[in-house]
Formats: C-alpha cells, sequence, structure tokens
C-alpha cells in the first residue's frame, strides 16, 4: 500500500502514459481482493448506508455501459476504479494512515519536478519566472490538472507532513507561485478556500472548540454548493447577464463559463426530450460537458444524482461525528477540491480527481464504524 499510495500522485503527473493509470487499478483490484481473503468480513454486519449508495451507483453506470454496448469502456472503467477506491478506503483504513509518509514523499516530487520544469521554461522562453501565466501545464496535460496536483500535494503535506524549514517554503511560497502563476482559475479560487481550512484546522489543534470548525465547514460547503447552482442556473434559465456581471475578467472569467453555457444547454435539452426511463436512470455514458454535475445527470439519471445525495449526506453525517479529525479535514479539503473543479471538469472520469476524495470518503465511513463499534464495548 506504500508503493501505490507513493506511485498515485506521480502517475497522475504522467497521465499521458494510460498504460500507468490501467496497472494503478490493477494494483487497487489486488490490494482490495488480498485484504478482503485476509480479513474475509461479515458483511451483513459491516454494510453501511454509503456502502450501497456506491453499489447502486455501480449498477446504474453499468446498466449504461451495457446499454451503450461497451462503446464508452474508458469512462466507465474510469468511474467504476473511483467506485473501487472507496472501497480500498472502507478496507484499509488503518494501514492507510500507516502509509501518509508516502503521500507526502509524492507531494514533495509533484511540487518540485513541476518547479524545476517552470524555471527550466522561464529560461528557454527568457520570460520572468514570475511573470508566466500559463505554463502549458508544465508535466501535466493543461494549467487545471497541474494546479490539481498541486493541491492535492499541498493537502497531503499540509496535514501529513512534520514541519521543518521545506514544509514551510513548500506550503507558503513554492506551491503559491506555481498556483498563482497558471491559468488554472477556478482551482486559484480553491486554492484560497483550502489554505482557510488548513489555519481552521491549526487553530482546532490549539484550542478551538470542534462546534466553531464544524459549523465553519458546513458554511464552507453551503456556499460552494451556492455558487454551483448560481453558474448551472443559466444552463436552465438561458440567462447569463448574471454571470457576466459578477465574474467579468477576474480569475475565472466570462469567457470561459460562456464558452461552456452552450454545450451544457444542449445537454440539458438532451435531457428534458429523453424517455422517462432515460430521465430516471440516465441516457448515455458518451459525450463530454465540461460539467461533471450536467454529466451525472445525463449518465445516471435522477435516481443515480439522488442516490448520490444519499452518499453524500450519509459522509457528511459521520464526518462530524468521528473523533479522526485529521481524516476528517482531508477529506473536507479534497471534497471542496473535487466538488468545486467539477464545475467546468468531468472529475470523476479523471482517476487524479476522484481516487483521493473516494477513498477519503470509505476512510471516514470506516472511522466512525470502528467508533461507533467501541463506544458500545
Amino acid at each position: 500500500m506504500t508503493v501505490f499510495l507513493f506511485l498515485k500522485q506521480i502517475t497522475d503527473m504522467l497521465y499521458q502514459f494510460h498504460f500507468l493509470d490501467y496497472a494503478m487499478v490493477v494494483m487497487a483490484v489486488v490490494a482490495l481482493a488480498y485484504q478482503v481473503l485476509l480479513v474475509r468480513p461479515q458483511v451483513r454486519h459491516h454494510v453501511q448506508v454509503a456502502d450501497v449508495a456506491i453499489l447502486v451507483m455501480a449498477g446504474i453506470l453499468t446498466a449504461s455501459f451495457i446499454k451503450d454496448a461497451g462503446s464508452n469502456y474508458g469512462i466507465y472503467v474510469k468511474v467504476l476504479s473511483a467506485f473501487l477506491m472507496y472501497f480500498v478506503g472502507r478496507m484499509y483504513y488503518e494501514r492507510l494512515q500507516e502509509c501518509s509518509g508516502a503521500l507526502v514523499a509524492s507531494g514533495y516530487v509533484i511540487v518540485y519536478a513541476n518547479l524545476i520544469h517552470r524555471i527550466v521554461l522561464a529560461i528557454t522562453t527568457k520570460t520572468n519566472f514570475f511573470g508566466i501565466t500559463n505554463a502549458g501545464g508544465d508535466f501535466y496535460y493543461n494549467d487545471t490538472d497541474l494546479v490539481f496536483g498541486l493541491l492535492i500535494a499541498l493537502i497531503f503535506i499540509g496535514m501529513y507532513g512534520r514541519n521543518s524549514l521545506v514544509k514551510i517554503i513548500t506550503i507558503f511560497f513554492t506551491i503559491p507561485v506555481l498556483v498563482l502563476c497558471s491559468d488554472a482559475g477556478v482551482q486559484k479560487a480553491l486554492f484560497i478556500a483550502i489554505y482557510i481550512l488548513l489555519v481552521i484546522y491549526c487553530l482546532e489543534k490549539l484550542g478551538v472548540p470542534r462546534k466553531v470548525s464544524n459549523a465553519i465547514l458546513v458554511t464552507a460547503l453551503a456556499g460552494l454548493m451556492a455558487i454551483i447552482v448560481m453558474l448551472l442556473l443559466p444552463v436552465f434559465t438561458g440567462k447569463q447577464n448574471f454571470i457576466s456581471n459578477l465574474f467579468g475578467d477576474g480569475w475565472v472569467s466570462y469567457e470561459q463559463l460562456a464558452s461552456r453555457y452552450e454545450s451544457w444547454q444542449e445537454a440539458w435539452l438532451g435531457i428534458r426530450v429523453s424517455q422517462p426511463a432515460e430521465k430516471l436512470f440516465g441516457i448515455s455514458l458518451a459525450g463530454s460537458f465540461a460539467n461533471q454535475y450536467i454529466k451525472a445527470l445525463s449518465s445516471i439519471g435522477v435516481i443515480g444524482c439522488l442516490v448520490a445525495v444519499i452518499y453524500a449526506i450519509d459522509l457528511l453525517r459521520r464526518l462530524f461525528t468521528i473523533e479522526d479529525r485529521k481524516t476528517y479535514y482531508i477529506l473536507a479539503l479534497l471534497a471542496i477540491l473535487f466538488l468545486g473543479s467539477s464545475i467546468l471538469n468531468n472529475c470523476m472520469e479523471f482517476t487524479q480527481c476522484s481516487w483521493f476524495v473516494m477513498m477519503f470518503g470509505g476512510m471516514v465511513v470506516s472511522a466512525g464504524k470502528r467508533e461507533t463499534e467501541g463506544s458500545l464495548d
């Protein structure tokens, strides 16, 4: 598991080599099968609401895949692999905590490999290092993927890394420079939100009551969901004036959104005119709408989306009760990054975006289950 966690972020950076991604899926399947054979869990006594929700979504996804005659194999495997990672988190809760150093080490590799690339880019193009506004993704496919990877590294280094000068420089200088000198608008805003939550975590360790931090987290999640709803409203209403006035030419420019609204509205029209069964269970896995929420409605339908909401509610309920506050904060940080990035990306279709948030979701469920069982002893 240590090797698996160390390689995960690095293979994300080398996503152009797809065989590495498939190799990681095989490793995850083998690890899960090994743990099941080793522990032989009594499923009837351990099954939780979130487990059932994941299995139902996987079933609906499989039905859509079969209906498509297997033509969207890549999408199916990627989304199914994210569901698989949930169960890896469920089965390997304690072991994953013991391997946290691997996440930190690979995070440092990600950060400084891209820093070196950025320096070389500045030298070869004779550009001011701090004047680079689009790094072309450095070792990633584009700047959005780059900053998503950097923010994953920030979360793991910030939460698991040992306090040192290198950690301070990385968190407060290297990562901010690489993020701000990029063309990833949404991730820049999420970058600030992640820093705020990291500060709240530090304050909690210094004695701030859990109720306060929980209230702040609920407010942050509610605010994020309100923004997501606001950004999606023009898809259903056709009115974009409010969005253009709100964003203008900031980090998230109106032009970035306007260029996507047409495809989102076409997808929504396709959903509206579909058959009742397709509305309920999804039309197809095909199509790339650069928005996870529209794509989910198209792929798994209203029923699948409702099951996803049930899964999220069950996780949130457990999140506020578990004593493992580090896992609590890491899932909260990953969830904010995932939900926010899903506005302009199909995050469930990219293992870089979905694996860690699903894995820590499974860990939270296992943490809550074990703490409950311990309180009954």
